[in-house]
């Protein structure tokens, strides 16, 4: 005949542990998606635009936020506090200030990029 074996995983029995399948769920499920935005945007260029310019928007104002955190940690002398989901993602404020110089590029480039090269209407002036 077969038992009932109890199933004992950190500590608590009967209970399996759901920390890993989520931890996997939540790296698969936006990667998934965002292949599926790319692919969108590869076939339809407006698309593309479209999430450039959000791209855009949210890389300048981020990378103005984080630049002036690190030009205010620096003039103030005040260490740089840990973010929380990235801990040991930038520790001075010279890496802050970095880290927003680059994101305010990303987005400055992306907006331009986004801006260049839509199709003309035939018959019709673009506006300048």
């Amino acid at each position: 005949m077969l038992e009932a074996v109890p199933i004992c995983v950190a500590g608590q029995e009967g209970i399996p542990d759901m920390g890993v399948w989520v931890s996997w769920a939540a790296a698969i499920l936006p990667t998934v998606a965002a292949v599926c935005l790319v692919l969108w945007a590869l076939v339809n260029p407006r698309i593309g635009r479209v999430f450039a310019k959000i791209f855009a928007v949210l890389a300048v104002g981020g990378g103005i936020g984080v630049l002036a955190w690190g030009i205010c940690a620096a003039v103030f002398g005040e260490p740089i506090r840990s973010l929380a989901a990235f801990p040991t993602l930038v520790t001075t404020s010279s890496e802050v200030i970095g880290f927003g110089a680059g994101l305010l590029i990303c987005g400055v480039t992306a907006l331009i990029l986004s801006l260049v090269g839509g199709k003309s209407r035939p018959g019709k002036d673009r506006p300048l």
